[in-house]
């Protein structure tokens, strides 16, 4: 298995700061614009089936889904009890980002929803 990115401790970034910790990403290959659930089913779909080899990895590492949601100033998730139960059972715990993008965002960033286009 190749990952998508992934460094050790001690190797250098582009700046040449070290790193203070092993990395290894392995990308969903789902459309960066799809639901979230789309990427967490299509990661568990490549991992399930690999299971003890990654119950050997949750002994020493840290294993988590990293997920970085672009948003306006409200998002929700949903993950069905499926997911959950899978990426317990792989020890894969979750890290959601959300990253709010105040020009998309209703006037003075209020809760109120913003009308659709063309909606009365």
């Amino acid at each position: 298995l190749e990952p998508s990115t992934a460094h050790n401790t001690g190797d250098t970034n582009r700046a040449g700061h070290a790193f203070k910790s092993m990395y290894w990403r392995l990308d969903s290959g789902v459309a960066e614009y799809r639901p979230l659930a789309e990427h967490i089913e299509a990661l568990l779909v490549w991992l399930v089936p690999r299971a003890s080899a990654l119950r050997e990895l949750w002994l020493e590492n840290s294993l988590y889904f990293q997920c970085g949601v672009k948003c306006t100033h409200t998002f929700g998730l949903h993950l069905n009890r499926e997911h959950i139960r899978q990426m317990a059972a792989l020890g894969i715990g979750l890290d959601l980002d959300g990253y709010a993008d105040p020009s998309e965002a209703a006037p003075n960033n209020s809760s109120k929803p913003t009308p659709l286009r063309g909606a009365a």
